[in-house]
């Protein structure tokens, strides 16, 4: 008898391959939201961005916090646009970036996957704000050119906030694989 620590597992030919970690996890708990309300135009000061954050109570301590927000975003009343994005959880100032440059017009998906913050509500998302208010702003849930020309268009958002947690993992399993008895 022998032991088999594995990795992956892979299909016989080869054309898939799941990794054993992404078995031993699931989705206990999933937030999902599309933001119809129309263009949000920001200020120049930190406000929360409409459809890109949410109150949250995780269920487990032990488990991880995936956030996923697709959001559209074009320029206005300037060719240079410049917005300074905060990504905030619980409270606590996780990352903040910079958004801009000439003629923006794009779609993003921003993710983030954080540690659990226990089992009492918190608030996961971003917080945005304008360089200046209306002069190099960017604008969110809008298009500017569309069909190649300007005509601007709302445009949806979409806000996924998932929680996984361990399956529970066979005995003698550890993170990186199975290990198995033969």
């Amino acid at each position: 008898m022998g032991t088999l620590t594995t990795s992956y597992i892979g299909s016989v030919n080869g054309a898939l391959t799941v990794p054993v970690r992404e078995l031993a996890t699931r989705v206990i708990q999933r937030y999902e939201n599309t933001y119809t309300a129309g263009e949000w135009n920001p200020d120049n000061t930190s406000n929360w961005a409409p459809g890109g954050y949410v109150d949250f109570t995780p269920r487990r301590a032990d488990s991880r916090i995936v956030f996923s927000w697709r959001i559209p975003t074009t320029w206005s009343n300037a060719t240079h646009s410049i917005t300074h994005w905060r990504f905030y959880v619980n409270g606590i100032l996780y990352y903040r970036h910079g958004h801009g440059g000439t003629h923006v017009e794009n779609g993003q998906t921003l993710k983030w996957d954080v540690p659990s913050w226990g089992t009492s509500n918190g608030r996961i998302g971003y917080q945005i704000r304008s360089y200046a208010n209306d002069n190099h702003e960017v604008r969110l849930y809008r298009s500017y050119y569309w069909n190649g020309a300007v005509s601007t268009q709302n445009c949806y958002g979409q806000l996924i906030v998932e929680e996984w947690a361990q399956s529970g993992l066979p005995a003698g399993a550890d993170d990186e694989g199975i290990k198995t008895a033969r």
